[in-house]
This record gives structure tokens, C-alpha cells and sequence, in this order.
């Protein structure tokens, strides 16, 4: 199932960009894959929720029947320790990645100067997210 993932992604963006060449109203606007914080932010979110399905995972499936209680205590907060990890690092990464994508303006006044100088449609594909 994994292996048919990415020619059906394939297939769909490209039935997608065909249609918004046609004139037709496309699912997903494929401009949004061009800009920066929309495919940094999209990858973000699917590691993060591929760490948190392996880590269900793996706890779910752990035989828990089969070790004492004591056992089950410790494997329970190395686990834990691991899905804390986990999430600081992904934190860490959205730090950085908000850092890298952000504009460099800090001031209300200047962020507005500098959308008023922006495209209508720049605008509205950075409000859609």
C-alpha cells in the first residue's frame, strides 16, 4: 500500500494541474506546494504524525501479558522518554523552521507596509493555511 502511494499522489497533482489549466475548480491549489511555509509546515506534520504511528505502534503491540508488573512500569517510561524526545526534537525543528520561514520584519507597521506591496494572490494562499 505504501509502494502505491507516491504514483497516486503523482497521478492526482497532475489530474489537478490539468484541471486548473482548463479553467476548472481543482481539490488543491497547486501554487501552495510552491511556497516555502506550505511544504515546510506539510512535511513538518507528516513526520510528526508518522513518529506518533510508529510510536503507537510499537507500544501497542508490546506483549504486555507476558512480564511482571515492575517490567511493565519500566518499559512504559522508556517509552514515554522516547515519544518526550521525540516531540522536543519536532519542536525544535518547528522553532527552526519558523525562524527560516518568517519574515524578517518585527514591527506591526512594517509588516503591513510590506503586505500591501504583496500580490492579492500571495496574500490569500498565505491566509488559506
Amino acid at each position: 500500500m505504501l509502494v502505491a502511494t507516491a504514483p497516486l499522489v503523482a497521478i492526482f497533482l497532475a489530474y489537478e494541474r490539468r484541471l486548473s489549466e482548463r479553467g476548472g475548480m481543482p481539490l488543491v491549489n497547486i501554487g501552495l506546494f510552491s511556497q516555502r511555509a506550505f511544504s515546510v509546515g506539510l512535511g513538518i506534520t507528516v513526520a510528526v504524525f508518522m513518529a506518533n504511528a510508529g510510536f503507537l505502534s510499537a507500544r501497542s503491540l508490546w506483549p504486555v501479558a507476558y512480564f511482571h508488573e515492575g517490567e511493565v512500569q519500566f518499559v512504559s517510561c522508556v517509552f514515554t522518554l522516547i515519544k518526550q524526545q521525540i516531540c522536543s526534537s519536532c519542536h525544535a525543528l518547528q522553532e527552526r523552521f519558523s525562524r527560516w520561514i518568517k519574515p524578517s520584519t518585527t514591527s506591526l507597521v512594517l509588516g503591513t507596509l510590506a503586505d500591501m506591496t504583496r500580490g492579492k494572490s500571495d496574500l490569500l494562499a498565505e491566509n488559506a493555511l
